[in-house]
């Protein structure tokens, strides 16, 4: 620390606290030791350091910069600067492998962040509400972007993903409505539930061929979503996927697909045109509802597939299925199908 320590206190050879911190320069360097040797974890309210103390600035802190230089850990501990809204830059050493849950939540002035290459792990919600965040360099040894990691990062507009993300979790880029394009790496294979819903600027996402699971909802809301290619290896479209993509108008789907779950394109009022894989043998509930300007559907597949209710409600007054010519008549007789059997042809 500094001199401007009004009173240092060791409480029973555990704590080590500063009663009071007077000081108008805001930057401040964590010592990792005091008092010959006892092990500093992080800050409290009142700038009190201590053993797994969690800090509760929420607002109070006047604290513009933070210099982990001096710290000898290898992780940032679980909420250690959570609440610190005044914070504007952190230094982290190449000594850090771990950064804990809510580490940095609601640092509202953090405005950059670079995270080096020793962090092998970025725990949950680590940088939820950190509303004033415009960019991150995350480290390329991380293999999982955990859930919530970066939830209600609402200017976060560049990020690029290093290529040993394996694992995006849920909620992981929920509500980042400042995010307009991201690369995926190319090794990904799971998005979780809500991962990117409501990234309502985001008009542009290449799914990776190694990809095997989107979580429901994960482009919920995206609404400024364009194109969708979904990848060979997945055979679900879970729950709300990309409903409410208002301005989606073109989807592109692989015959490996097997299920289409409900309301995956409820509300998608770009959407013309749409073919449905040889192998798809589920549309859910409402799955096509209020899709307006759906004037095309193209079945592939012989037999019908299991269809749920509303499936086709509210899309356009024109909307032709096709399916094949030899399955007309089977799809017209399915107690299902046979309610939109007044828009059912032959390819």
């Amino acid at each position: 620390m500094n001199n401007n320590v009004i009173k240092l206190t060791i409480k029973e050879n555990t704590m080590v606290e500063f009663i009071k911190y007077l000081s108008d320069d805001s930057t401040v360097g964590i010592p990792f030791y005091l008092n010959g040797g006892e092990h500093i974890l992080n800050m409290n309210e009142d700038y009190e350091y201590g053993f797994g103390r969690t800090p509760k600035c929420k607002g109070k802190s006047n604290l513009l910069s933070i210099d982990l230089s001096e710290y000898k850990g290898n992780k940032i501990y679980d909420s250690m600067f959570d609440g610190c809204t005044s914070i504007k830059t952190i230094v982290i050493p190449n000594t850090i492998t771990t950064i804990g849950y809510k580490a940095f939540g609601g640092c509202t002035s953090l405005t950059e962040i670079n995270i080096p290459d020793s962090v092998t792990k970025i725990e949950d919600a680590a940088f939820i509400g950190c509303k004033g965040l415009k960019k991150v360099t995350l480290p390329n040894n991380l293999s999982i972007i955990a859930e919530y990691a970066f939830q209600l990062c609402i200017n976060l507009t560049d990020i690029i993903i290093p290529n040993n993300v394996k694992y995006i979790g849920g909620n992981a880029f929920h509500k980042c409505k400042s995010l307009k394009d991201i690369t995926l790496p190319t090794n990904l294979k799971t998005i979780g539930r809500n991962a990117f819903q409501a990234c309502s600027t985001l008009t542009n996402i290449n799914l990776p061929e190694t990809l095997i699971y989107i979580g429901s909802n994960a482009f919920y809301q995206c609404e400024s979503l364009k194109k969708i290619i979904i990848p060979p290896k997945i055979t679900a479209l879970n729950d709300g996927l990309f409903g409410n993509c208002y301005f989606l108008s073109e989807v592109i789907l692989q015959d490996g697909l097997i299920t289409i779950s409900p309301k995956v394109f409820k509300g998608c009022t770009a959407l013309k045109t749409i073919t449905i894989p040889i192998n798809v043998d589920s549309i859910g509930k409402e799955t096509f509802n209020a899709c307006r300007e759906l004037t095309k559907i193209i079945i592939k597949r012989e037999k019908p597939s299991i269809l749920g209710e509303d499936a086709f409600e509210n899309c356009s007054s024109q909307l032709q299925i096709s399916v094949p010519l030899s399955s007309v008549e089977e799809y017209k007789n399915d107690n299902k199908w046979k309610l939109y059997a007044d828009k059912l042809i032959s390819e």
